[in-house]
Formats: structure tokens, sequence, C-alpha cells
């Protein structure tokens, strides 16, 4: 997986582009780095499984990427499911 990431990265060209803000790549990859550090700072390992609930946004895809760069596997949940679907 961190070969991907980092191709992904390294050919990253792409902006983000939200309602109240443009991410260029350089940014991009700070937030992703960012996301990263704390990630680790919980004690996730290489493997372990990460569910998030969150709304579309830019930061689906800064935790996306950096489960990538950790080796996690990102398990995206829509926000819109009810309790009883998630169980």
């Amino acid at each position: 997986m961190s070969q991907l990431y980092d191709e992904i990265m390294s050919n990253l060209q792409s902006k983000i582009i939200t309602q109240n803000h443009v991410y260029h790549p350089n940014e991009i990859k700070d937030q992703v780095n960012f996301t990263s550090n704390i990630l680790s700072s919980l004690g996730l390992k290489k493997g372990d499984r990460l569910a998030l609930r969150l709304s579309k946004s830019e930061y689906v895809i800064f935790f996306y990427l950096a489960c990538l760069k950790n080796g996690y596997i990102f398990l995206p949940l829509n926000p819109d499911y009810k309790s009883e679907e998630l169980s």
C-alpha cells in the first residue's frame, strides 16, 4: 500500500476545491501528513481497520490517503445510514 501512496503523492497535481477553500497539492500533502500523525498517535497498526462516519468532504480524501500511507484499512461509513443499518 505504501508504494501506491508514494505513487499517488508523487504524481499529485490536482487541487481539491471546496466551498471555502482551494487545497493545492502541497496543502493536500500537509493535511494527509497531519492526519496520518494523528492516526498513528492513536496506536493504530498496519492492517488495522478504521471505520469513519464522515459527510462528503475533503476530509474523506485526507483520511483515505493517510490510511493508505500508514497501511490501515479504511472503511468509510455513509452518515445517512440509520443506526439499524450499521449493526
